[in-house]
């Protein structure tokens, strides 16, 4: 898209988080969402509820409730599986602690 001069748009950088985040590449996720938001696209409830998701299947409990804060502080509404993602990603973080212990 780039090299074609095609600006990216909501769906197009969603699309592309939700894949890297599925595929736990979290460092290329969030660069993606980087762009978004120096391009002038705020991160949405899309946005959000990928890289919520990936980072806590990764163990990066901490760094997605700090996401999800801030998720909640520009008004957005997280749903059920957002949330779900969140408790089952520090659940994984707890018990990480508790055996490296």
């Amino acid at each position: 898209m780039k090299r074609r001069g095609i600006e990216g748009d909501y769906i197009s950088f969603n699309t592309l988080i939700s894949g890297y985040s599925r595929r736990g590449d979290m460092k290329e996720a969030l660069k993606i969402r980087d762009d978004m938001v120096s391009k002038g696209f705020n991160p949405t409830f899309l946005t959000y509820t990928a890289l919520i998701q990936g980072l806590c299947k990764k163990n990066e409990g901490h760094h997605a409730e700090k996401l999800y804060k801030e998720m909640v502080s520009k008004g957005i509404t997280p749903d059920d599986s957002t949330i779900i993602s969140l408790i089952e990603g520090m659940e994984s973080v707890d018990k990480f602690l508790e055996n490296d212990l």
